[in-house]
């Protein structure tokens, strides 16, 4: 099957990213992609490699959430 090439404004839409976040992923080279005239495209095979990667770990808000709870348990919070 052939792999498609997207813009990484719809792979971010496709992984629920922020365009920001895939940029700063491609340019560390940790999603793969080709240069063309029109810019970066990235292959459509890296939607679901991407995603499953991502379900394995916390985001930024998760760990925030789990600090404030562990803090508001203590009274430290509020």
């Amino acid at each position: 099957m052939e792999d498609k090439l997207m813009t990484p404004s719809e792979f971010a839409r496709r992984i629920g990213r922020s365009t920001d976040w895939v940029r700063r992923a491609l340019r560390d080279g940790k999603i793969r992609h080709t240069w063309t005239p029109l810019g970066r495209l990235v292959y459509s095979s890296e939607v679901e490699r991407v995603r499953s990667s991502l379900t394995t770990r916390p985001t930024w808000r998760e760990r925030q959430g789990d600090e404030a709870g562990e803090a508001g348990e203590l009274g430290l919070k509020g």
